[in-house]
């Protein structure tokens, strides 16, 4: 991660890619992958998993799910 990402947060790519109900995108700064809902704020993508940047394909893991894993590993730290 980027100092910058450290001290004042990721600076996302937009407009991203929505798919499954949230948006994906990277960060500028560091290249970490990132995800949100519509209209909430970006979260990294927790560790274990990852963005397939695909056109088509079936998920994996349901919308909610991801984000409430990104939000427990955000109140670990």
């Amino acid at each position: 991660m980027a100092i910058r990402c450290k001290m004042t947060g990721h600076a996302p790519e937009e407009p991203g890619v929505f798919n499954a109900g949230l948006h994906f995108t990277r960060c500028n700064s560091c290249g970490a992958e990132l995800f949100r809902q519509q209209g909430g704020r970006w979260l990294p993508l927790p560790p274990q998993f990852r963005v397939r940047w695909e056109r088509e394909g079936e998920h994996s893991i349901a919308p909610w799910k991801a984000i409430n894993i990104a939000h427990r590993k955000r109140w670990r730290l």
